[in-house]
């Protein structure tokens, strides 16, 4: 499951932080922290989060909140080369 959140930190400026989670285990497998909330972003932890997964033929879903970064090209057309996308 894809989700972001902006994280303050020093004078009040704002980061923003993309999750990767595992909806059966809630455990954190792919993240990105940056000044910038965009698809480029998303993508960096999506692919850390591919690149734990074993070797298998199973079908992936990932789900977002339908944000603009997720649901934009770059994002959907990543998703439909590694995974079965529910956006």
């Amino acid at each position: 499951m894809g989700v972001g959140h902006y994280l303050p930190v020093a004078d009040g400026l704002l980061c923003f932080l993309s999750l990767v989670t595992d909806a059966y285990s809630h455990m954190i497998v792919g993240y990105n922290l940056s000044l910038l909330m965009t698809a480029e972003q998303t993508i960096v932890a999506l692919e850390m989060a591919l690149a734990t997964l074993p070797e298998c033929d199973i079908d992936l879903i990932h789900h977002s909140d339908r944000g603009s970064q997720y649901a934009c090209y770059a994002h959907t057309g990543f998703l439909s080369q590694e995974a079965s996308a529910s956006v």
